[in-house]
């Protein structure tokens, strides 16, 4: 039996030399004189999988999957919000879609199997009270090469309010290798047998 999610829509800020470019519901960062060769590559796709749940963040708390991903350069992330049965009893769970704003999180991983430090400068983004479902973050103009274990999620920078402001699909699984801290203050603990639902997008060289 589905249950339900809660949702992000990804408007990006970036701190590096990028603009933001953005129709329906993919949002791209977009580079600005950068010149590379480009390679001929395949896109390796990688999704979570499970029992589809409803889940909550809180104001100032920061969750992430942690991945095995190949050797290649993330092109798009994406994740799921304000969509599915919980449209459908959003009333009684006090929630009222608002525009609500992130920070993306991408990080390599410790010794311990925990997010260790940031891969990428800061990008925060907005999900929009309108937005529903899939949202696709393309992120191809970091030119990020991963490898091995890698975790990415999110964090909530709004302050609290009466009604939860935002809606995020999760799933299930009890190999789910997730990770929550409550503040920027508090260690990593874990984040239950659920992933945030995402996808991401590979591009590994030929």
């Amino acid at each position: 039996m589905k249950s339900i999610i809660f949702c992000f829509i990804f408007l990006f800020t970036l701190t590096v030399s990028a603009q933001i470019v953005s129709k329906d519901s993919v949002y791209h960062l977009k580079e600005v004189a950068i010149s590379k060769k480009q390679k001929k590559a395949k896109t390796v796709t990688i999704k979570t999988k499970g029992e589809e749940m409803g889940g909550d963040i809180r104001p100032g708390q920061s969750i992430m999957n942690r991945f095995d991903v190949p050797d290649g350069e993330l092109k798009t992330v994406t994740m799921y919000f304000n969509s599915g049965l919980l449209n459908i009893v959003k009333g009684p769970l006090n929630i009222e879609y608002q525009d609500t704003e992130f920070t993306l999180l991408i990080y390599d991983v410790d010794d311990k199997g925990k997010p260790g430090k940031s891969l990428i400068e800061e990008v925060k983004f907005i999900v929009k009270k309108k937005q529903r479902g899939a949202l696709d973050i393309d992120v191809s103009a970091l030119h990020l090469n991963v490898s091995g274990k890698l975790c990415i999620g999110l964090k909530r920078e709004d302050k609290k309010s009466k009604k939860e402001p935002i809606a995020l699909k999760i799933e299930i699984n009890k190999n789910a290798a997730v990770f929550s801290r409550g503040s920027d203050t508090m260690g990593w603990g874990s984040g239950g047998d659920h992933w945030v639902k995402m996808k991401l997008k590979i591009a590994v060289p030929k």
